[in-house]
């Protein structure tokens, strides 16, 4: 039958340039949704590299009427030993707002040897990795001592390596 409609069509071409127009472009929409379909799917079936299962979020803002680097410090230190004090909590690591899975996950390109790349950029602590179970394949993991140099540490994942 659609073999039928498809001669019918053909044969009185002239006269049906739009529905021919309108099929088309809709096989070119149906392409595309398939292909981002597949693509997304993909995507979702890639390993992510951490474990998320019972891990929480806590946001919390700075006191306002402290201004200086080490009495925040200080108090972020606070807050990390009450939270490792609770019983039902195996590891504590703080991290800004941009958390996996997080509402604030804005991109920032960065630039290095001419290439662009767009990032995603989270300022942890040393235990981060202990709370996400991150498994590293190369390379090492940051330390106290990463703390006073100049360069900062940074950790890329496998697919910026090998870009």
């Amino acid at each position: 039958m659609i073999t039928h409609l498809f001669k019918l069509i053909w044969n009185k071409k002239k006269q049906n340039f739009l529905l021919m127009l309108e099929m088309l472009i809709s096989f070119i929409i149906m392409f595309a949704v398939f292909t981002l379909l597949v693509y997304y799917y993909q995507n979702y079936r890639h390993p992510r590299g951490f474990d998320y299962e019972n891990v929480w979020s806590i946001k919390y803002n700075d006191p306002d009427d402290m201004k200086n680097a080490d009495s925040i410090s200080a108090f972020n230190a606070s807050i990390k030993q009450i939270i490792k004090s609770m019983p039902q909590v195996e590891e504590v690591s703080l991290c800004n707002i941009n958390v996996p899975f997080g509402d604030a996950g804005i991109g920032t390109s960065v630039s290095y040897n001419k290439t662009s790349v767009i990032t995603e950029i989270y300022r942890v602590d040393d235990d981060y990795k202990k709370v996400l179970n991150l498994q590293l394949t190369e390379g090492r993991w940051f330390s106290k001592e990463d703390d006073v140099t100049k360069e900062k540490s940074v950790v890329i994942n496998e697919a910026l390596k090998n870009a």
